[in-house]
């Protein structure tokens, strides 16, 4: 598979709040909108971030002190009570790319792990192994439960119930949720935009079917159990 240079902008984390981001290839797309999706976690993305300065082999052999140009910087929430924030460079290529040079790679790779680690960063490469898998495909399929207008009381009901299962199927909560197939129909959107938001959790890592298991996140789950109690006779 080739990968032509394709330029654009990403809608950004938090579109019409945090500016675009440019892209300028495919990969790099796909990439931000794996980033970008999870906005739980994700508090920035910055293209093109910063110039980690380094010395290659001239022509003629003598040392030329040049930059490389790491594709993205994306910090993360800290997973626990403070923790401090989890910042990550990332470069995203195509892998045959990465083999086609590998020296010239190396060289800056090294680079721009010791900038990070001075920095208390990461240093990351990903090719389109890490990038395009089941995760981008669910990702894709969910976002566009985003756009859909909010509906609380039937969001509190669905996770009410699910709290009351703990976890179970997709097959088994739509069941509890509605006797007839008109009701498991009208609350399906509403589950999967739960699942969009990180309320629910799920295994985004694998294709998600009528049976894929569901669970409340722990965030949810802290939460006063009152918060998720909403009328069963809604549906």
């Amino acid at each position: 598979m080739t990968y032509g240079s394709v330029s654009g902008l990403h809608p950004g984390l938090r579109p019409g709040v945090d500016p675009p981001i440019p892209f300028e290839s495919t990969l790099e797309r796909d990439f931000l909108e794996i980033v970008c999706f999870d906005t739980a976690r994700v508090t920035r993305v910055v293209a093109q971030p910063c110039a980690v300065p380094l010395v290659v082999p001239g022509r003629n052999g003598t040392p030329r002190p040049t930059v490389y140009t790491p594709d993205f910087l994306v910090a993360r929430a800290p997973e626990r009570p403070r923790a401090p924030y989890r910042t990550t460079l990332y470069e995203v290529k195509p892998r045959e790319r990465l083999l086609a040079d590998v020296p010239h790679w190396r060289l800056r790779f090294r680079a721009a792990r010791a900038y990070a680690a001075e920095r208390f960063w990461r240093f990351r490469v990903v090719s389109e192994l890490q990038v395009r898998t089941p995760y981008l495909a669910n990702v894709r399929f969910l976002a566009r439960f985003r756009r859909d207008p909010r509906d609380h009381s039937a969001e509190a009901y669905v996770l009410g119930v699910l709290d009351d299962l703990q976890r179970a199927p997709l097959d088994v909560l739509l069941a509890a949720l509605g006797a007839t197939e008109h009701a498991r129909l009208t609350i399906l959107p509403i589950v999967w935009r739960l699942v969009a938001d990180r309320r629910i959790e799920a295994d985004l890592t694998a294709p998600l079917t009528s049976t894929t298991l569901l669970w409340l996140s722990a965030a949810e789950e802290v939460a006063s159990p009152t918060a998720h109690r909403g009328s069963r006779e809604v549906w």
